[in-house]
Order: structure tokens, then sequence, then C-alpha cells
């Protein structure tokens, strides 16, 4: 109930003019406060329901990362094998061209 009020005070100090910023930073952490104790108590009587959720965002944070590294992963394989290519392709034009002085040489 203390959070209801807070709500309302900071909306009506929002409608003010760029007063009373302390006031509007304490009452802004009073209403999270309030919605961390509603959280909190919900998920008391919704455990299960609340675990899971916490599973699935943090599960769902690590599979982004896991994907992403994934791509970096071909990513790096796929430059790695065009830059093997390019020195093979010198390698050969090297030895042709040494190749082709011995031929001249003779």
């Amino acid at each position: 109930m203390l959070w209801v009020i807070a709500v309302v005070i900071w909306g009506i100090i929002l409608l003010l003019p760029k007063a009373y910023n302390v006031l509007k930073f304490i009452l802004s952490l009073a209403v999270l406060y309030g919605i961390r104790e509603d959280f909190y108590s919900w998920a008391e009587h919704h455990a299960v329901i609340a675990r899971t959720t916490a599973v699935l965002f943090f599960g769902s944070l690590i599979g982004v990362w896991v994907a992403n590294q994934i791509q970096i992963t071909r990513h790096n394989k796929r430059i790695d094998t065009q830059n093997a290519a390019k020195r093979a392709e010198q390698d050969r034009e090297k030895r042709r061209a040494e190749l082709e002085k011995i031929d001249s040489d003779m």
C-alpha cells in the first residue's frame, strides 16, 4: 500500500518542472522496492513458475552467448580457410616462377 502512495506522489512530482530531483529519485526507489516486494510475495505463492521463468531467462542469455561464440568460431574458420587458400596460391606462383627461372637457365 505504501508503494501505491509513492507512485501517486511520484507521478505528481514528474508533472512539476525540474524541481525535486532528489525526491523523484527517492520515490522512484520506493516504487522499485514496492515492485520487488510484490514480486517476492507472488514468487512465494508461485515458486515453480518463478524458478522456471528465471531458468528460462538465464538459459536464454547463455544460449545467445553460445550461439554468438559459434558464429565467431565459424567466421574465424572461414577467414583461416581463405588465408590458407591465398597462401597456397602464392606458394604455387612462387614455385612456378622458380621453375621458369630454372628452365630459362638451362
